[in-house]
């Protein structure tokens, strides 16, 4: 690698010398538009459509004049207008030419288009020759961008912006599709892609979608950027200058395909563009850990110095009450939903839960309680063991069970009634009912005359030593 800047340090010194001729130039189409084309109103659209001069508008503004155009069964359709072909018969197979993509139409312009029109839009917007290239593959347009350092994985904290490019795809192949972003909002990413169900189209996913491959970015910009990992510089006469560490960041001064000129330190170095990161697309990632419960929110992005609100979606648990967000496992809670966050990193907040507390009562047929205990959620039920209940006078009662099977554990609020057996009394026992009842008003009574004749001696007995005095 260090030989492989060596040798470019000097192309790049010759390139800074030579700045005005490393000016970009505009691309422009190299091929003739159909006559069915050109009489469509797409090509009205694009004829009509105003260039600013600033690239990624310009990518967007050149991807919304085609609409609506959809794909046909031969030549003749290249006007976009059948809307029931299916044969891939576009306009923009034309900017890269006849192929045989075994697709079943031979060597024609039917084939699939969604490379050729994002290809077909960067050309008509005047993306500088060299930053792209005319491609109807997935795969060599993400590999010519990754050789250019223009690739960035979406696993990374990459957050793509209007104008950059959208590939699509499994995560363990190459990828089968690519579109054109047109900017980021709510932690959506919005696209217009060609080719999607046969359309020119609009489309939105999530930032985190699985499907989402990468992004690529047709111009790196100048400013400020930091190393993915650590990066040799040397200097524009070939010697070797110093490592960038990873996570340093270096001002770019100008891009030259896979190599820049940036500056570090005060000193202007060459280094490799595929070891660098834009730090305007950089994203902080704030992720949502509820530990067991369920319906977390999305990860979010954020870029340095914007404010994020967090999302305002709760997270449930059952038999649980969600408390807030914590930034570490089993803390207090630092976080409400809704609530801004600010911070120059990525963070993972952690649900706070707290355990419903219950009420299980266990009653007599007409209400009386037997007992009553508050349980948390899951917590071991204890019921009692024999109650009973007060003869009526005719009858006793046997407790047989429970109006429902008592669970174990504590799942919510409940009652559980007795369920008593109903045995008439024998003649004895209603004796000793009876019995029983006059005893307990005669000892009530009893009790009450002693406790009278108690009152009565302490009386006279108070008489009897006033009178001695």
């Amino acid at each position: 690698m260090k030989k492989f800047l060596k040798s470019l340090a000097a192309v790049v010194l010759a390139a800074v010398i030579c700045a005005a001729c490393a000016l970009p130039t505009l691309a422009v189409p190299t091929y003739e538009y159909s006559e069915v084309y050109k009489a469509s109103k797409y090509y009205t659209a694009l004829k009509a459509y105003e260039h600013t001069g600033e690239l990624s508008k310009d990518i967007v503004g050149i991807a919304e004049t085609q609409l609506g155009y959809h794909e046909g069964d031969g030549e003749a359709d290249m006007d976009g207008a059948n809307t029931k072909g299916s044969k891939n018969f576009v306009e923009y197979n034309r900017i890269y030419g006849k192929l045989d993509n075994n697709e079943g139409n031979g060597v024609s312009y039917g084939y699939a288009w969604c490379c050729a029109f994002v290809s077909w839009c960067l050309t008509h917007a005047g993306a500088p020759a060299g930053s792209f290239v005319v491609e109807v593959s997935c795969p060599r347009m993400m590999k010519y961008l990754s050789e250019k350092g223009r690739y960035f994985q979406s696993e990374t904290a990459f957050l793509p912006k209007a104008g950059d490019l959208i590939f699509f795809g499994n995560p363990n192949s190459a990828p089968n599709h690519i579109g054109i972003v047109t900017g980021v909002e709510n932690n959506k990413v919005h696209t217009i892609e060609g080719n999607k169900l046969g359309l020119v189209t609009r489309a939105s996913y999530d930032v985190n979608d699985t499907q989402v491959r990468g992004y690529g970015r047709i111009l790196m910009e100048d400013g400020e950027y930091f190393a993915i990992q650590a990066t040799d510089l040397f200097l524009p006469t070939g010697e070797f200058f110093t490592t960038v560490p990873a996570g340093d960041t270096v001002k770019l001064v100008e891009s030259y395909g896979a190599t820049a000129l940036v500056e570090y330190k005060g000193t202007q170095a060459v280094a490799e563009m595929s070891f660098l990161f834009p730090m305007n697309s950089l994203a902080f990632t704030v992720t949502y850990d509820t530990g067991d419960g369920r319906g977390a929110p999305e990860i979010q992005h954020r870029r340095p110095g914007e404010e994020l609100k967090l999302s305002e979606k709760l997270p449930t648990f059952k038999g649980y009450t969600f408390l807030g967000w914590a930034t570490e496992r089993g803390g207090e809670v630092v976080y409400q939903p809704g609530d801004k966050y600010t911070g120059d990193e990525s963070i993972v907040l952690y649900a706070v839960w707290q355990a419903n507390n219950y009420t299980v009562k266990f009653v007599n047929p007409d209400g009386s309680v037997i007992s009553e205990a508050v349980y948390p959620y899951c917590g071991e039920v204890v019921a009692p063991e024999a109650p009973t209940m007060k003869p009526d006078g005719e009858n006793k009662f046997i407790f047989e069970k429970w109006d429902m099977t008592v669970q174990r554990f504590c799942f919510g609020d409940v009652t559980y009634t007795a369920v008593y057996t109903s045995v008439p009394l024998t003649e004895e026992e209603k004796a000793q009912l009876a019995a029983s009842t006059d005893v307990g008003s005669a000892d009530g009574c009893s009790s009450f005359a002693s406790s009278g004749a108690l009152v009565a001696a302490i009386l006279a007995f108070a008489i009897f030593k006033k009178k001695e005095h």
